[in-house]
């Protein structure tokens, strides 16, 4: 892992049984979810960046890359009880923090136009379709997100 705020899933607190294995439910989630695209031939580590158990994870995960896969590894992945997406991990995504944020702003725009019924085309996939209904589920989240994760997370 190349980011210094990302723990080894091995060192994560395990006095609350079922807190961690929530933890670590994400971090499968965040690695199967990378395995499933055709730029990753295999995951290779994970490592925790923030998040609640159950709620979200922001994990980094390091892969092995396809060749000729404009993807490099590790990327950030934001897993839970939302849509996924990963998103590089670069100098301006440094952070677990700056990840949610980005996460946030870009499926807030994927969720304004679907709302709005514009086309979706060019914002990030998410597996659901562009209904306003589901744009304002989204949206709750992102608020939710927002008013209450992002503050706890340096």
């Amino acid at each position: 892992m190349t980011q210094s705020r990302v723990t080894p899933l091995s060192a994560l607190p395990r006095e609350h049984p079922e807190e961690h294995a929530l933890l670590l439910e994400l971090a499968d989630r965040a690695a199967n979810y990378v395995a499933a695209h055709a730029w990753c031939v295999r995951v290779i580590d994970i490592g925790w960046g923030d998040g609640v158990g159950g709620v979200i994870g922001v994990l980094q995960v390091a892969f092995e890359p396809a060749p000729s896969r404009a993807v490099a590894s590790p990327v950030w992945v934001i897993v839970g009880d939302l849509p996924p997406a990963y998103f590089a991990a670069s100098a301006a995504l440094s952070s677990p923090r700056r990840a949610l944020e980005a996460y946030c702003a870009t499926m807030r725009r994927w969720a304004t136009a679907a709302r709005a019924g514009r086309s979706i085309e060019a914002a990030v996939p998410v597996a659901v379709e562009a209904t306003p209904e589901h744009a304002a589920m989204l949206l709750s989240r992102f608020e939710f997100l927002e008013q209450e994760i992002l503050p706890t997370m340096s």
